[in-house]
């Protein structure tokens, strides 16, 4: 009878290592791929900010180049030159 409950608690300690080796296996394994995972995440989501960045940077530029574009357009226009040229009378005679 001693013999059997021996036996028995043999049984149940074995299984129960067995049961907490497999958790420490998955947790370790859960750890780590949430390690690497979280590295390569935080790497795709920095260099899709500087993408972002470098794009709006770019259509700011365009923008820029644009409204220079425009108001040297303005600036040479013959009625704005006219224009200006009126104006510069008037406070002349004024």
């Amino acid at each position: 009878m001693k013999w059997v409950s021996l036996n028995r608690q043999k049984l149940i300690v074995k299984i129960f290592s067995s049961f907490l080796v497999i958790i420490v296996l998955f947790s370790g394994f859960s750890l780590l791929s949430v390690h690497l995972f979280s590295n390569v995440v935080q790497n795709e989501i920095i260099q899709y900010n500087r993408l972002m960045l470098k794009n709006t940077s770019e259509r700011y530029q365009t923008h820029f180049d644009r409204i220079k574009t425009l108001l040297f357009d303005i600036y040479t226009n013959e009625a704005t030159v006219a224009f200006n040229r009126q104006m510069m009378k008037k406070e002349e005679a004024g």
